[in-house]
């Protein structure tokens, strides 16, 4: 179960990998990868959040096989499976994989540990199903010690803030500022612990390497609107308002402009879940279009610049179906098209 490379239990890391309903292939591999970083202790905790039962067997076996704890729960959701992994955890720091992404080999170095830090980031390559082309995200700085204001400003777009992946956390630390995943939230849950772990006020450290490699698919955040659709709205609005609340500790003439980013990558998620929900569930959309008029009212109070958005924002609020239909419509041919 514990890969001694080292005596140094300061090195000890416990990588949590929560897993519902995943492709065996995948699950295998990212496990495998998290055995290729051996330049120190480690444990690895599989949380199988509730997944069909003969997939549950495969994972148990091939975590035994592979050295893995495995820890079966009832579906409570990924935020649950990382809490549960977080009280399990044995190792000094914690790192967070999803069960269908992969660590790059020898990804983590024996010096990243130097001066103990509270927090350590690496940069993250997204590859996108169906796009060859792949996106590193990393910070434009060549400073190794951040501080916590210095990265507020990325929270406002795609950026390492966005995922709790690609890091190391001290448990120490998570565990003394009673850090753990908001389990109410369906989405934006790993913004909503970054931020609050950064806001925490860790001793940051930034090693620019490319440590974790994100599978990204279109379909995964598409299915959740399906399932829940006034639940990803309401998240939809708390991370809005979260973002609004990491505004206001920037400094004052950073403000305005960020203000209008913040309100235009609210009015395209909002206009993305709208016309998601009224493509597959119209009824579901004409009952509850009240829900979706005040927060496209209020978005739209916020946004002066962007002019699409201000009228995809109108025609959510006067109900305007053809629009919304064109473009929900649009944007699903395209990623037809993009698949094939």
């Amino acid at each position: 179960m514990i890969q001694d490379t080292q005596k140094d239990s300061n090195r000890y890391v416990s990588f949590i990998v929560p897993v519902y309903n995943k492709s065996v292939i995948q699950f295998k591999k990212c496990l495998n990868s998290i055995l290729f970083q051996n330049n120190f202790i480690k444990e690895i905790l599989v949380i199988d959040d509730g997944s069909k039962a003969e997939l549950g067997k495969e994972y148990a076996l091939i975590s035994k096989k592979l050295g893995a704890r495995y820890i079966y729960q009832k579906n409570m959701g990924v935020s649950s499976a990382r809490n549960k992994g977080i009280k399990e955890a044995r190792g000094e720091y914690i790192a967070f994989v999803d069960a269908d992404d992969i660590l790059k080999p020898q990804a983590i170095h024996f010096q990243d540990f130097d001066d103990k830090p509270d927090l350590i980031i690496y940069d993250v390559i997204k590859k996108i199903s169906n796009f060859s082309e792949d996106k590193i995200f990393s910070f434009p700085t060549k400073a190794v010690y951040l501080k916590s204001k210095e990265l507020l400003k990325y929270a406002f777009s795609e950026s390492l803030i966005n995922w709790s992946v690609a890091k190391l956390y001290s448990k120490k630390f998570l565990v003394n500022h009673n850090l753990c995943f908001n389990e109410s939230l369906k989405q934006g849950e790993d913004l909503d612990f970054v931020s609050r772990a950064i806001l925490s006020e860790p001793h940051i450290k930034y090693c620019s390497r490319i440590n974790y490699v994100y599978n990204f698919t279109t379909s995964t955040g598409d299915k959740r609107i399906e399932q829940d659709p006034l639940g990803i709205l309401h998240d939809a609005e708390k991370i809005y308002k979260l973002h609004i609340h990491l505004l206001e500790l920037m400094p004052v003439r950073m403000q305005n402009k960020l203000n209008q980013l913040v309100c235009s990558e609210a009015a395209k998620e909002l206009l993305r879940i709208t016309t998601m929900v009224l493509i597959k569930k119209p009824r579901y959309f004409i009952k509850n279009h009240s829900k979706f008029k005040s927060y496209a009212i209020e978005l739209k109070n916020n946004l002066t610049y962007n002019s699409f958005y201000r009228k995809s924002l109108s025609s959510i609020e006067k109900k305007n179906i053809l629009f919304l239909y064109f473009y929900g419509y649009s944007r699903l041919i395209y990623h037809k098209l993009v698949k094939k």
